[in-house]
């Protein structure tokens, strides 16, 4: 299997950035209709929605093989809401998909998250990501809570525990 890397991006909403992150996203319509009702993001959307992370305090990485970038994560070290660590987002390129690159990419993660001695991580899918509920659950996240999210729609708490060592 081939190896993919986490890259951090330290200027998320400079113009590259902004582009690379739109194809990332719009590679996968079902998900944008799954959360905002429609198949593509904007980049007004894409802005704002990344203006607001970072003033939570959200991490953002590209996920690389190669020189190309072929997916996005990114994460809140200690949401405000509940001081967990939570995966805001973990998607790869649609052209990317079913290959062992989102698995591989979560190791990775997980990796980082255990370096810095984080425990436990939150995340949500939206009701009817089936595939998404499927991909969380086959890597060792258990539903814990149901909620709605920021655009009304139904989703369930997911959390994992992972092995820290003291």
């Amino acid at each position: 299997m081939p190896v993919f890397e986490l890259e951090p991006i330290d200027e998320p909403l400079d113009n590259r950035n902004v582009r690379n992150l739109l194809q990332l996203m719009n590679s996968n319509p079902d998900f944008n209709r799954g959360v905002l009702g429609r198949t593509t993001i904007t980049e007004e959307d894409l802005k704002e929605n990344t203006e607001q992370n970072l003033n939570l305090g959200a991490n953002y990485f590209y996920v690389k093989k190669d020189s190309e970038n072929i997916g996005l994560i990114h994460y809140l070290p200690k949401n405000p809401h509940d001081g967990h660590t939570w995966i805001g987002l973990l998607i790869i390129d649609k052209r990317y998909q079913q290959r062992g690159v989102g698995t591989n990419s979560l190791r990775v993660l997980e990796g980082m998250f255990i370096a810095q001695k984080i425990g436990r991580v939150r995340l949500c899918v939206q009701h009817g990501n089936s595939s998404g509920a499927d991909f969380w659950k086959k890597n060792g996240f258990t539903v814990i809570d149901t909620s709605v999210d920021e655009y009304q729609n139904q989703i369930d708490i997911y959390e994992k525990q992972l092995k820290v060592n003291c």
